[in-house]
């Protein structure tokens, strides 16, 4: 990753702009990946204050939260699609094999939803 000069800049200069939670740098989650390279430096790790080491883990650790969220979300959104999918094929009367094939859905997890369709009805 090129490290933004400007951030170096400001970390050299021991300036609070990035550590400021109003401004819309702070929110800009890159900018902490930039932070966490820049200041694994030797010469930032031993004159950069603790208070700030600790705001930026935190920040870090909720971006990761965030992300990983987001993921779980997609995936169960995706897993979603592919049960209203197969369950419509399975009202239309498509094979299972078929089915199967389309979602990425098991069989044993087709006719599950199957069952499930047949106990509604």
């Amino acid at each position: 990753m090129k490290i933004n000069q400007e951030i170096k800049d400001k970390i050299q200069e021991k300036e609070d702009l990035f550590f400021d939670k109003s401004s819309e740098k702070y929110h800009d989650m890159s900018i902490f990946d930039e932070l966490f390279e820049i200041l694994s430096e030797p010469d930032f790790k031993n004159n950069f204050p603790k208070q700030h080491f600790a705001e930026l883990n935190r920040v870090r650790d909720l971006k990761n939260t965030i992300d990983t969220a987001r993921e779980i979300g997609r995936e169960i959104g995706r897993m979603k699609i592919k049960i209203k999918v197969a369950k419509k094929g399975l009202k239309e009367g498509c094979p299972i094999e078929l089915i199967a094939k389309m979602t990425d859905l098991s069989i044993k997890e087709i006719k599950q939803l199957e069952e499930e369709l047949k106990q509604k009805n």
